[in-house]
This record gives C-alpha cells, structure tokens and sequence, in this order.
C-alpha cells in the first residue's frame, strides 16, 4: 500500500467519522427529548417488582414510577415540578440496589405529614404486605429473636417493635429477591436501551445520507484522485478527532450532547472554509428524489454511506485514531526507502 492509498483511506475514515457525530448528535438529542434513560429503568423496576411478587403485579408500574421521581432519587433538574408535561424528564436515570430497597420501605411507611409522590392506599398495602414477608431461610432465626424480645419488654409493645424493626426488615423476602434479580433485570433495560439508540442511529443515518447526497463511491473517488482535497480533508484531522474523543468521555460511555453540538459545529466549519469536498452537493438535485432509485449508480452510493454511518461515531473514532497511529510510522517507512537505496 502507498502513502497516497492510505492517505486516502485515512481522510474518507475522517470525513465519515464527522458526519457519524452529527448523527450521534442527533441521537443524544431524541434521549434527551424521550427521557429514554428513565423510562427504561422504570421498566427495569417495573418488570423487576411484577416477577418477583406476584401481589405487586398490578401496583408496579405506579410504584416505579414512584421510586423514579422521588426526590431523593431522581438526578433530574425537573424532578420538583408536579407538570405531568414533565413526566417523563423526571425520572431518575439510575438507582442502587440498596437506593430501591430503602425508596421502597420509605413509600412504604412513609414519615408523618403528607409524603411526597404519595401511593395510592391499595398500594401502599400491598407493598407492605410483601416487604413484612419473611424470607423463609431466615424464618426460623427471626421467630427466635421475636420471641426473646417479646419476653424481655412484655408490658412495653411500643419498644419490642421499635427493637424488632431492623431484624424484620433485614428478614424481608422482598429485598432478598431484589438483591437476586437487580443484577440482571438492569442488565436487560440496559440492553433494551442500546437497542432502541441503536434504531434511532441507523433512522438517523438513513435520513443523513439522503439528505446529504453523501455517495460514498463518488466521494472515494474524488479523494483518491485529488491530491489536494485529500491533503485539506487530512489538515482537519486533529480538530475532529479532538471533538470525537471528548464525545467518548462521560462516564456511562454516552456522549454529551453539548460537547457533540459542538463537534457538528466544528465539522460544518471545516467543510464550509477549510474543504472542497462537497459533501451536500451545489447544486441541489432537482428534484430531490432523483437518485433515489435503485436503478441509479448514487442510489447504492448513498446507501452504503448510511450503512456505514449507521456503525456510530465510537466505531469509526476507534478506526481513525488506529489510522492516525499508523501513519507517521508509514510516513517514516516511506522516507527511509529511498535513503536505503542511495545509501546502497
């Protein structure tokens, strides 16, 4: 492979890699707008409480719901409005195993005065129902402690239950299952999640594609071709990888969608000033629709630019910071060459 090659490879990589963080804009921005993070926790919790009791079944969306918007739960800047425009941006995005339990025995038994995010008595019944069922393995142990406490306070039943309280909440059958299963049922909303931003990207990049007109076979052909091009397109390297590695550092491994806003900025400033690549072609096609056809040569272009844009920016940052590594040491192997020659 020559230089030229992999010049070209490298600036197409790049050229893909701005338009994918676009559409990864794009993508963070309908998370945002759909809470999708709450939601599905809530199924998450939903699912996780309707398995384990089957009492609870008919309660548990509402006390999913509950355990997501309260507020010593929920990381979101809406929780405290009531608005139910807000719905769904109230939702907590995360949660503890041990955050669930204590929510749960909080709504439960909720303090003296009117809680917050109150359940309905129906449900507040049943979930104190199934967090007073004793976990059969530890039955036995908690009879024997109960017995010993009623005998050392037998006139003074307001102390023996204060006393009891901790040993029957520790004995509960419901925090025991939720300790089982948590794991897991987080596990599965996480993957439904990726899933659904999974489908939002390749809507995303099926709409970029066409929108642009980006022909991937013409644009791989002009930057073989035109040295020029290709040198402008690779002279913007370094700001775009910047922009796509800040994108990859939040902690949960989703972009932001402010550092990503300003990465599709970027990009446009680099293909308005810096490039002669016209990735959106000048003019337009008239009508739009006009290479849409399977029949036209663009059409498959087109389409296999939204096949690979729909990969996600992270695939091709990954791919262009491996290029970005091994061209300086092409570049170097290049140049030593010829020394050997005239050396020999």
């Amino acid at each position: 492979m020559t230089l030229a090659h992999f010049d070209t490879i490298l600036a197409f990589v790049l050229i893909i890699t701005g338009v994918s963080l676009i559409i990864t804009t794009l993508t963070q921005m309908v998370s945002a707008l759909l809470g999708s993070r709450g939601t599905h926790l809530r199924w998450g919790i939903q699912t996780l409480l309707a398995s384990i009791d089957p009492d609870l079944k008919e309660y548990a969306t509402d006390i999913s719901e509950h355990v997501l918007k309260h507020p010593l739960i929920s990381d979101s800047a809406f929780s405290k409005f009531e608005n139910v425009l807000f719905g769904r941006w109230r939702l907590a995005s995360a949660i503890r195993k041990d955050e669930l339990v204590a929510i749960l025995r909080l709504l439960a038994n909720p303090p003296p005065g009117q809680p917050v995010n109150a359940l309905l008595p129906s449900c507040v019944s049943a979930l104190q129902k199934s967090l007073a069922e004793v976990n059969p393995a530890a039955a036995s142990d908690v009879t024997a402690v109960v017995t010993e406490v009623n005998k050392l306070f037998p006139n003074e039943p307001d102390k023996a239950r204060l006393l009891l309280s901790p040993v029957l909440a520790s004995a509960s059958n419901l925090p025991a299952k939720i300790d089982q299963w948590f794991d897991s049922v987080m596990a599965r909303s996480s993957q439904r999640f990726t899933l659904h931003m999974r489908i939002w990207t390749v809507v995303f990049a099926v709409m970029v594609a066409f929108a642009m007109q980006l022909d991937t076979i013409q644009l791989f052909t002009r930057l073989s071709s035109d040295s020029d091009v290709r040198s402008q397109v690779l002279a913007s390297a370094d700001a775009i990888t910047k922009k796509a590695e800040a994108s990859q550092t939040t902690p949960d491994g989703s972009a932001s969608t402010l550092t990503l806003r300003a990465a599709s900025d970027n990009l446009s400033s680099i293909l308005t000033n810096n490039l002669v690549v016209q990735l959106v072609p000048q003019p337009y096609p008239s009508p739009v629709y006009r290479d849409w056809s399977p029949a036209s040569r663009s059409f498959w272009g087109i389409l296999a630019s939204a096949a690979l844009l729909s990969l996600g920016a992270p695939f091709w940052f990954n791919i262009l910071k491996t290029l970005s590594n091994l061209q300086p040491a092409l570049a170097r192997k290049k140049q030593q060459k010829p020394a050997a020659k005239k050396g020999s």
